[in-house]
């Protein structure tokens, strides 16, 4: 019998998917601090590649207006990778789809949890005035222009399909976002408070973008317009949006306050502290489901109210345990995109749908999506000081997951029987019109950084922090020192200027840290010294900060074992169980002569 290979779905995905992380690991630092480039990018290529060599036909996606069994993995699989689960229109579970061996709910939630979790303190309700102008004005402006542009390049469409079609493009993704709010070029070229801006506008606006594509969809299956605006006003705005927000504050501040208890009675470890935001979005993922509000508003919500004090977000900053599982589900996603890209649906003249009208209408997204509102609407952002700062938001606004997952939501919200001519119009383009804009956004946005680099370097562009302001020791005058406290808030370095509640908890902080600092200095053990800064501000150490405490033991040394003529060295810990208590183990082994750690037999001592 000859041997055969076991090629199923899983074990392709699964050797594919490794191999994809691990040849990225080995040259991810030059990766993303040389080229500026995170791995969604490679992951949507790798797909791309994975789609034409060893996966089946049947997991590729396809265009048409009968139901593709992809749609309904697609909506659940970009729901778990970024936390979205709009109007309860979801009617199967990841269990019962055509991945059933895959287990999706580790990275429920994360992205835009994350995303809370990272923003400065109270920042939703200190920089009210710039996401209000952000969310409401711009992103209708955006939703318009990108309408607009679809109406005029394919043919056949109706404004209320372009409409429909439009709003899964409106909002800015999160994950492609991260290519210039973090990172080296981030971090050299672009201020804190712009990063700080796109961030939370990546993160509210995929939540508001469900009003958008329902009113289109209430429009077009509605018998009157009158029912459809009802429908729309009070489910999808009043219960959907406004549930959610209220929703995603009740999870956040309830697991802000049992953190705190928990860390007050030493009740946590470190690793389930860590977890906490993950573990969160996944309970706002289903809790969110099972109530029918959007949970993608509410898991952003609950992020940012589970560090409302800043608090979480400064104990867990320096961890990477939260930058790795997002890491793995950016991949995990965009790899998915990649392979279930139909570039058959790509060149359809019967639909209006050629690559010729794809790519002008990736060059109008491109340019008149988003910049000419941001432009527009400038004065009336507080954050954004001037123009270029306009221009350059503006500019990058990608489309990503979120375009995804509303164009699989759109797609559930459509029965298949459905014989209203807009929604089977809808059906059959708005796969192929989304999937080339995403792929447009990944070239026009994400790959760009480096080309702009270039561009920073040959006409001698310094660094924002080549204009650094000087320290708190060569300043005078209290006008600075507001400055520098807007400098550190804006970085998410402290609390925002003039908050005496702040100002307080932060005097008590640093008279105990400075304490801490003295004490350590006189003992000589501060790198033996375990502990953290409590809620209050207080530094607590040993088992009393439980948070910073690891209960993932290690499995310990091993013993080096050699015979008395230097021969065969065999491995072993001999240390007695606690049920073998005595010295009878040790002396049933012949020949000990020599014992040592497994650090000094690595050593070749």
């Amino acid at each position: 019998m000859g041997f055969e290979l076991e090629v199923t779905p899983l074990n392709v995905i699964s050797t594919s998917f490794g191999a994809f992380v691990l040849l990225y690991g080995i040259v991810s630092h030059r990766i993303k601090e040389r080229l500026y480039l995170g791995e969604a990018p490679f992951a949507l290529f790798f797909g791309i590649l994975l789609a034409q060599y060893g996966v089946p036909e049947y997991l590729k996606g396809s265009p048409g207006q009968s139901a593709d069994p992809l749609d309904g993995f697609g909506l659940g699989f970009s729901r778990f990778i970024i936390g979205e689960w709009s109007y309860g229109m979801v009617r199967q579970s990841l269990g019962s789809l055509i991945f059933p061996e895959l287990s999706l709910a580790p990275c429920a939630g994360t992205q835009l949890v994350l995303v809370g979790i990272e923003l400065p303190y109270k920042y939703i309700v200190i920089e009210m005035g710039s996401l209000a102008m952000l969310l409401l004005p711009v992103m209708t402006t955006m939703w318009m222009v990108t309408s607009l542009s679809i109406w005029a390049v394919i043919p056949g469409v109706s404004p209320l399909v372009a409409l429909a079609v439009a709003s899964c493009a409106t909002p800015t993704d999160p994950v492609l976002s991260n290519a210039i709010v973090k990172g080296s070029f981030a971090e050299a070229y672009v201020s804190p408070r712009i990063r700080n801006l796109i961030s939370a506008e990546s993160g509210a606006n995929d939540g508001f973008g469900l009003p958008f594509t329902f009113l289109a969809l209430n429009l077009i299956q509605k018998a009157s317009t009158a029912e459809a605006l009802k429908s729309w006003a009070l489910e999808v705005v009043l219960w959907s949006v406004v549930g959610s927000v209220v929703w995603g504050a009740v999870v956040g501040f309830t697991a802000n306050y049992l953190l705190k208890v928990a860390t007050r009675y030493s009740l946590i470890d470190k690793e389930s502290f860590l977890l906490f935001g993950v573990a969160m979005g996944t309970f706002v993922v289903g809790s969110g489901g099972l109530l029918g509000v959007d949970d993608l508003l509410a898991c952003f919500i609950a992020g940012n109210a589970l560090t409302w004090d800043d608090w979480y977000r400064r104990e867990t900053e320096d961890d990477d345990l939260q930058n790795i599982v997002d890491l793995l589900c950016n991949a995990v996603f965009f790899t998915f995109i990649g392979v279930t890209i139909d570039w058959t649906s790509f060149n359809d003249p019967d639909l209006g749908i050629t690559p010729v009208r794809l790519i002008l209408l990736n060059v109008l997204v491109l340019l008149l999506r988003r910049l000419p509102a941001m432009l527009l609407h400038q004065p009336f952002i507080p954050q954004i000081i001037d123009q270029g700062e306009a221009a350059f938001m503006g500019w990058f606004g990608p489309i990503g997951a979120g375009a995804v997952f509303y164009a699989f939501l759109v797609l559930d919200a459509i029965e298949e029987g459905d014989l209203v001519p807009d929604a089977i119009r809808i059906r059959s383009i708005i796969k192929p019109i989304i999937y080339s804009l995403v792929l447009g956004s990944v070239l026009g946005h994400t790959l760009l950084i480096p080309v702009i680099k270039l561009i920073f370097t040959k006409f001698g562009v310094k660094s924002i922090k080549s204009n650094a302001v000087a320290d708190d020791a060569s300043i005078v005058g209290s006008q600075t020192s507001s400055r520098l406290q807007e400098e550190r808030y804006e970085a998410g370095e402290g609390h925002a200027p003039h908050d005496e509640a702040a100002e307080r908890r932060d005097r008590r902080m640093s008279e105990s840290q400075r304490r801490h600092s003295i004490l350590s200095a006189i003992s000589g053990q501060q790198a033996d010294i375990i502990g953290g800064y409590d809620a209050d501000g207080n530094w607590v150490e040993g088992e009393r900060a439980s948070w910073r405490i690891s209960s993932g033991h290690k499995l310990g040394p091993h013993t080096r074992v050699r015979n008395p003529q230097g021969g065969e060295v065999r491995l072993g810990d001999f240390k007695p169980s606690a049920w073998h208590r005595g010295e009878e183990e040790r002396q049933r082994v012949e020949g000990l002569q020599d014992e040592a750690t497994y650090g000094a037999l690595e050593e070749g001592r």
